[in-house]
C-alpha cells in the first residue's frame, strides 16, 4: 500500500462561475437568524435592557405604594416636602377707629390731701374729712369732653387733680401724666378752659386746702363714625352761612377739628394751631367758621378750640 507522499501533488482550479458565494442561502439565512432574534426574548419573556418608566401595567402595582410625602426617601435620605396648593390668605382688615364724640365716664373726687388753717398738712381722706359739693361742681364739667373736638374718637383714661383754695376762691387744674389718651395736650386744654375762672362759691369745708383727684374714661360712642365717612353738606347745623366779613378768629389748640354740624356732625377738616377763621353765629358750645384759602370753606368747632 503505497502512502500519501507517493501521490503526485496536484490543484484544482474552479472553472468560471464557480467561485461566486451563494447570495439566496446567505439572505436565507440572514432572515432566517432576524426572526429568532426579535421573536425569542418575547416568547422566552426575557428583557434584554432596562424597561422604560410605565411600560408595564404592573409596574405601578409591583412595587407597593408610593412614599407618603412625609415619608423619609432613599433619594434624599430625609423627608420629602410636602407640595400644597394653597391660596394666600387675605391680609387682616384694619377696622377704622371710631372718630365721633366719646362717652364720658367721670369717677368720684379722691381726695388726697389738705392743708389745715395752721399750715399742717394731712394725707388721705380718713384724714382730711369729706369736702360736700366738690363731685357736683367738678364731674359735670369734665363729662362735657364729648363736646371736644380733640377728644374726638379718643378712648382711654384721663386723670385730672384739682386743687381746691378756698383762700383765693380759686381751682387749679393738672392732668396727670398717667393719662393714656391720645391727643392729651389739646384734651388737657379743653378740661382747663372748662374750670376757667370758676368760683367755688358757698361749697361746705373743713380746711382751706384740698388736693381731690379724678379719672375720666373715655369709649367709643355707640354709631360713632368712622373716619372717611361722607362729610355731608358743610353748611349744615341750621345757621346761617358766615358772612364773608364776619370777625377772626385764630385756633388755639394743637388741632381744631371741624364738623358740618355742631356736636355729632361728620369731619370735614381739621386746622392746626394759628389757623385764622371768620366766626359766625353760636349753638350748643359750637361755632360756623370759614377757614382755608380765601375762607371759602365753612363748618363748625368747638367754642374752646378758638378761645371762646
Amino acid at each position: 500500500m503505497g502512502s500519501d507522499r507517493d501521490r503526485p501533488f496536484s490543484v484544482d482550479l474552479p472553472r468560471a462561475g464557480e467561485d461566486r458565494p451563494a447570495w439566496v442561502k446567505v439572505g436565507v439565512i440572514a432572515a432566517v437568524g432576524f426572526a429568532v432574534g426579535v421573536a425569542w426574548p418575547r416568547i422566552a419573556g426575557v428583557r434584554l435592557g432596562p424597561s422604560a418608566p410605565g411600560d408595564s401595567p404592573s409596574a405601578a402595582t409591583s412595587a407597593g405604594p408610593a412614599p407618603r410625602a412625609s415619608e423619609p426617601t432613599a433619594a434624599t435620605g430625609g423627608t420629602a416636602p410636602a407640595v400644597l396648593a394653597t391660596a394666600p390668605s387675605a391680609p387682616p382688615s384694619n377696622p377704622a377707629a371710631p372718630s365721633g364724640p366719646p362717652n364720658v365716664v367721670v369717677s368720684r373726687g379722691a381726695i388726697l390731701s389738705c392743708k389745715t388753717d395752721d399750715g399742717e398738712a394731712l394725707k388721705g381722706q380718713a384724714a382730711c374729712g369729706q369736702l360736700a359739693g366738690i363731685d357736683n361742681l367738678v364731674q359735670p364739667r369734665i363729662r362735657r369732653l364729648k363736646e371736644c373736638s380733640a377728644a374726638e374718637g379718643a378712648t382711654g383714661k384721663l386723670a385730672v387733680t384739682f386743687g381746691v383754695d378756698f383762700a383765693n376762691n380759686r381751682l387749679n387744674v393738672e392732668v396727670g401724666k398717667t393719662s393714656n389718651v391720645p391727643n392729651l395736650e389739646s384734651i388737657a386744654g379743653c378740661v382747663k378752659h372748662e374750670f376757667g375762672g370758676i368760683s367755688l362759691g358757698a361749697m361746705e369745708h373743713d380746711h382751706p386746702r384740698y388736693t381731690v383727684a379724678y379719672t375720666a374714661t373715655l369709649t367709643a360712642a355707640d354709631g360713632a363714625t368712622a373716619p372717611g365717612s361722607a362729610p355731608g353738606a358743610a353748611t349744615g347745623g341750621g345757621a346761617t352761612p358766615v358772612a364773608m366779613d364776619a370777625p377772626t378768629s385764630s385756633v388755639v389748640w394743637e388741632v381744631a377739628i371741624v364738623r358740618d354740624a355742631p356736636r355729632t356732625g361728620a369731619v370735614v377738616g381739621r386746622l392746626q394751631r394759628g389757623t385764622k377763621v371768620r366766626v359766625g353765629q353760636g349753638q350748643e358750645n359750637w361755632y360756623r367758621v370759614r377757614y382755608g384759602g380765601n375762607f371759602v370753606n365753612e363748618g363748625w368747632v368747638y367754642r374752646g378750640s378758638i378761645g371762646r
